[in-house]
């Protein structure tokens, strides 16, 4: 007879890739939806199965680059429009 952590652990391997890809519910939703519950969750039963955290820590590690990259994006461009603001006041006196 099948246990039930073995027949977690197949049903599990065979679909994680389709989950954490999910639209609206997979990682990238969860991080970006800010949903720690669901992470809480999502980490538990990815944490059951071998490996199973590894594409999970590569999403985060993406989501986290990404946002980062964002933000110095938005950085440098207020910062490039404050500059412009400066030369074209400079050039109205």
């Amino acid at each position: 007879m099948i246990k039930a952590e073995e027949l977690q652990l197949q049903l599990l391997s065979k679909v994680s890739q389709q989950l954490l890809e999910k639209e609206h519910s997979g990682c990238y939703a969860l991080l970006r939806e800010d949903k720690t519950e669901d992470l809480t969750g999502m980490y538990n039963l990815f944490s059951k199965i071998p490996k199973g955290l590894d594409p999970v820590s590569l999403m985060f590690k993406q989501h986290v680059t990404s946002e980062g990259i964002a933000v110095v994006n938005q950085a440098e461009d207020a910062a490039n429009s404050r500059k412009k603001n400066q030369k074209l006041k400079g050039k109205n006196k």
